[in-house]
């Protein structure tokens, strides 16, 4: 590598105060109930020392995926996005990459399966027209985002993996280890199975089932589990994340940027250099812009 990797944050959104108390009803979610913006992103990164970021979906629309891309296009340090499109078919998972015009800007697609659009159908990773469509991301070189919260959908996850090795599979947040217990199985067998699938990668952040159990950001909770898929998955297929802004349910950007780095503190240079960037940059194909 002659040029150094960027420090990347691999899983972020951006919301309007409307689109978040639509999707965080609870009195405990309060504090996401305010806009989200580029401009108070941009300001965390350079502060915090984070040179890029890939933008994750929140919505299951279409209008949504085109506004994130109209936000790749306006700000430099948007490096990719991972937006939505109509996995429960092949045609359909066509068409929209056409109507979108095949952005590069496109890096990667999510589906949140409990906040679906109700005018969409719920794809189906494991019918045959799921599968298609997963393929049909595998053939544009689009990465596919899973959010997994049981040790049953890592399990389905790996099998999704081995069906479709052409396939970048992405999975946020350690797979939802059970940090707010202290608990181990089945999370740490079934993470294992994914890994053991070399097309699957790791997003090195917590959740908002952990956040919202949180009253403090605590990274020591997390270190455990870290270090379990750091032993699993190798620096090399493992990305650093923030999850802001459901991060301001315990504390402000700096300190979740701190913290999940520090978690690598004690590992080589060359493994902090993956996990801090060189990883997301593979996985996501992301460009250099100016």
């Amino acid at each position: 590598m002659t040029e150094r990797a960027r420090v990347v944050d691999t899983h972020h959104h951006f919301w309007t105060a409307e689109h978040a108390a639509g999707n965080f009803p609870a009195p405990r979610y309060a504090p996401l109930h305010r806009d989200a913006t580029p401009e108070q992103l941009e300001h965390n990164l350079r502060v915090s020392g984070v040179g890029a970021s890939v933008v994750v979906q929140t919505a299951n629309t279409l209008d949504h995926t085109r506004a994130l891309l109209r936000i790749h296009a306006e700000h430099d340090f948007v490096a990719g996005v991972c937006g939505w499109l109509p996995l429960h078919d092949p045609d359909a998972t066509r068409q929209a990459l056409a109507e979108l015009g095949h952005p590069t800007a496109l890096r990667g697609v999510r589906h949140l399966a409990r906040h679906h659009s109700l005018t969409t159908p719920e794809p189906d990773p494991t019918s045959r027209a799921g599968l298609d469509a997963l393929q049909v991301l595998a053939d544009h070189d689009l990465s596919y985002d899973l959010v997994c919260v049981s040790a049953e959908e890592l399990r389905a996850a790996a099998a999704l993996a081995a069906e479709r090795p052409q396939l970048r599979l992405v999975l946020d947040h350690l797979g939802r280890p059970p940090a707010d217990t202290g608990a181990w199985e089945p999370w740490a067998s079934a993470i294992a199975e994914v890994a053991a699938q070399p097309n699957t990668t790791l997003k090195v952040s917590a959740g908002v089932h952990l956040l919202s159990a949180w009253n403090r950001w605590a990274p020591p909770a997390l270190a455990p589990y870290v270090e379990h898929v750091r032993h699993l998955f190798g620096a090399d297929r493992l990305m650093m994340a923030s999850n802001w802004p459901v991060t301001r349910l315990v504390a402000r950007y700096g300190d979740i940027a701190t913290g999940v780095r520090g978690l690598f503190a004690d590992w080589t240079p060359s493994e902090r250099v993956a996990v801090e960037g060189a990883t997301a940059e593979r996985v996501y194909r992301l460009a250099r812009r100016a």
